[in-house]
């Protein structure tokens, strides 16, 4: 009985965080590479790379949404994830993952590999309205201004490339 109070609990709060409630994740502290908030002020770095830049978070996150769509650059140069009905949602990678150095417009994921604007991509993770989150944010930096064309976000746990469009 014990089990499945603390199952269903667990499965109550992993909900909870897909729904973009601004619930602040517990995180260890992580470096900004970019940006005026101190490490102690602000979760996760910004990579910026030759013509663009993305976000990627201070800790992984376990939730449940199912994302997926096309990698490219927004208008304000963050990476975005564009879905079929041409939405796009800054990108918030998992810790670990690195710009490509061979001039290419991605980035390098664990266990994953390069990922480049034009790929299409799949995983888990949630999606957050970016109205609602309180920065600096224990989970990742705040959103360059010229990328706020895309109103949400979305913070990727897993992710698997699934080809080029």
């Amino acid at each position: 009985m014990v089990r499945i109070a603390v199952s269903a609990s667990a499965l109550l709060l992993a909900l909870a965080g897909c729904g973009g409630s601004g619930a602040r994740l517990p995180t260890a502290e992580a470096p900004a590479l970019r940006g005026s908030a101190s490490p102690a002020s602000a979760g996760g770095s910004i990579l910026a790379g030759e013509g663009f830049q993305t976000l990627v978070a201070a800790t992984e996150v376990h939730l449940l949404a199912a994302l997926g769509g096309e990698l490219a650059v927004g208008s304000g140069g963050c990476l975005v994830l564009r879905d079929a009905e041409m939405r796009s949602y800054v990108v918030v990678w998992p810790p670990g993952v690195t710009l490509l150095t061979d001039g290419r417009i991605g980035v390098r994921v664990p266990e994953v590999g390069a990922l480049t604007a034009g790929d299409l991509i799949a995983g888990g993770g949630g999606y957050q309205d970016l109205s609602t989150v309180e920065h600096p944010s224990i989970l990742y930096p705040p959103i360059p201004p010229e990328c706020t064309d895309a109103t949400s976000s979305v913070l990727f746990g897993s992710i698997s490339s699934i080809g080029r469009e």
